[in-house]
């Protein structure tokens, strides 16, 4: 792989770390309570923060698949053919993380109602029903719940979430009393998100 293609493979690593932290400084608060829809909450992460991301990594893949273009016509002499397809195989994945971001910004999410909340993503859908949950904990620095169930499985819910603050309201009405005893800046900032603003009519 030539001296461009490692670059270019450094610079898509470093999206990765870097364009995340940005967009998150740059973030606007995400709304506390949103409408109900059929009678269950519906939330949704704010998206532009998942389409900027998305089309970030359009530009390594762009600068990939020049160099592999330009290596499989004969423009770079020195290149390999393990060396090509390894690029090409780099500016592929790149677009696929492009794609699944802009697609997750349109259709992920989390669905709440009485019984439990499902996370929607893009390929896949999860259920956790509360009364499964062993234990939820808050992470402050990335600002998300970290919901365990009694069976191991895991579920995160980032604070920036559209609606969060009415999930804080259901679960702390929803949640077994020992799960919400296991953290107890889980269940401070539940109930600080779920004062925030104005509530939703029930």
């Amino acid at each position: 792989m030539s001296v461009a293609s490692v670059l270019a493979v450094v610079a898509l690593a470093l999206l990765f770390l870097v364009v995340p932290r940005v967009f998150r400084r740059q973030r606007r608060p995400a709304r506390a309570h949103v409408t109900l829809q059929d009678g269950v909450l519906v939330m949704r992460t704010p998206r532009r923060y998942a389409i900027l991301l998305g089309a970030s990594a359009l530009v390594p893949a762009a600068l990939l698949g020049a160099i592999a273009w330009r290596a499989a016509t004969g423009g770079a002499q020195d290149a390999s053919r393990w060396g090509v397809a390894a690029t090409i195989v780099a500016a592929l994945a790149a677009v696929g993380v492009a794609a699944h971001q802009i697609a997750a910004a349109f259709r992920s999410g989390f669905v709440v109602d009485e019984f439990g909340v499902s996370r929607i993503g893009v390929l896949r859908r999860r259920r956790v029903r509360w009364g499964e949950v062993a234990r939820v904990a808050f992470n402050p620095v990335n600002r998300w719940f970290f919901i365990t169930t009694a069976g191991g499985a895991h579920l995160w819910v980032p604070v920036d979430t559209h609606g969060i603050g009415d999930f804080a309201a259901v679960a702390l009405v929803r949640l077994p009393p020992a799960a919400l005893a296991a953290d107890e800046d889980a269940r401070d900032a539940l109930e600080e998100l779920a004062t925030a603003g104005r509530p939703t009519a029930r």
